[in-house]
């Protein structure tokens, strides 16, 4: 019998925190966590949350394309 494990990988690519108030509207509207998916196959975040620094639970059915981008 032979098993794979398969590994999915998400990156945290970006993170724009606490930007300046430009006098346009307040910088913390502005602020967002970019991720990326550098791997060959779609990864579903169904279930994952942030709990530290911002709270966030991925509603069911997230996915980030192969490649792909998602930004909170």
């Amino acid at each position: 019998m032979t098993s794979s494990i398969v590994r999915a990988q998400v990156v945290i690519n970006e993170v724009y925190y606490n930007p300046p108030d430009l006098g346009i509207e307040d910088g913390l509207f502005r602020e967002f966590i970019e991720l990326y998916n550098p791997g060959d196959d779609e990864i579903n975040l169904t279930g994952y949350v942030f709990d530290s620094g911002i709270s966030y639970v991925f509603p069911d059915n997230t996915t980030v394309a192969s490649g792909g981008y998602i930004v909170l």
